[in-house]
């Protein structure tokens, strides 16, 4: 890459590197057929150009299927960028939440949606939230707060079936 890899995530043979610069690469192993096994993705670059002490990717975050990459950035904003899309979206119901932990749906088998992922953030809250493709019908509610002010830098959690007519249970990791 031109510039120092500042972050990487990796899953189901796609990799994203997120540069120095705020330049996203995304490489995409099988797609060759395609022609599209290496994209440069600048949109967030081009909103901060060659970015800046105050503004940087803070972390990034992939779903086990390599399908939905979740961007969030050191000024509270937070980009979506689907698997088939080469211009990532502002999520605008996230403004405000530094994101620092996501817990995926290990069971979402459509990728058309993130279906329920919880988001930890820097200041000890766990939201439950849902991204449709390219970022619409994006739904975030506070769903637990830890009462510090600690980031939340680890989550999971597990999915146990329902038992009769009673809704499935679940639990957290944080």
């Amino acid at each position: 890459p031109p510039n120092k890899i500042k972050h990487m995530v990796v899953c189901n043979r796609s990799v994203v590197m997120a540069l120095e610069d705020m330049v996203l690469i995304r490489i995409k192993a099988g797609d060759q057929a395609q022609g599209r096994d290496l994209e440069e993705i600048t949109d967030i670059q081009r909103k901060y150009p060659h970015g800046s002490p105050k503004v940087q990717i803070h972390k990034l975050f992939m779903d086990p299927t390599g399908v939905h990459l979740i961007v969030s950035l050191t000024n509270m904003e937070t980009w979506y960028l689907h698997r088939d899309q080469l211009r990532p979206k502002i999520l605008d119901k996230f403004k405000g939440i530094l994101i620092d932990s996501i817990a995926w749906d290990k069971t979402n088998e459509d990728p058309t949606t993130t279906s329920r992922i919880l988001i930890g953030t820097n200041k000890g809250r766990i939201r439950e939230a849902s991204i449709g493709r390219g970022g619409k019908d994006v739904n975030i509610q506070n769903v637990y707060n830890m009462h510090q002010s600690s980031p939340i830098t680890g989550l999971h959690y597990e999915r146990f079936p329902a038992q009769g007519l009673k809704e499935p249970k679940y639990v957290v990791f944080a």
